[in-house]
């Protein structure tokens, strides 16, 4: 990474976002361009597993991640009565203290990675 020293990431969506807080955790200068003048976030939710979990870690930004995520550890599948047929466990690959999946809003998510982009200096 030393011989680069700005980049400019093209869209401010999950990966752009993540993207950008990496670069600039890195010391790369960044410029984030976003289509829309003003971020909309579509959908209502998203179940994320221990590996996201694991790169929130990395990125640096679990805390307020798990902050804004309801945390659980096993998905069930049930059948139309209610009856489980079967409980997948899941592993906790960010360490023992953290959860293995979360669920989180679509809308908390951006917040936490954008406002920590440009926390960090990220020029939207």
């Amino acid at each position: 990474m030393s011989d680069i020293s700005k980049v400019l990431v093209v869209g401010g969506g999950i990966g752009g976002l993540c993207a950008a807080i990496a670069l600039r955790r890195q010391g790369v200068a960044v410029d984030l361009v976003e289509i829309k003048s003003e971020w909309t976030v579509y959908g209502v939710g998203i179940i994320q597993q221990s590996n996201v979990v694991r790169e929130m870690a990395r990125l640096g930004v679990l805390d307020d991640y798990l902050e804004a995520a309801y945390a659980f550890e096993d998905v069930g599948i049930y059948d139309l009565q209610g009856n489980a047929l079967v409980r997948i466990p899941g592993q906790r690959l960010a360490g023992p203290d953290y959860p293995a999946n979360v669920g989180i809003s679509r809308l908390s998510l951006h917040q936490v990675l954008s406002t920590t982009a440009i926390d960090l200096g990220t020029q939207v």
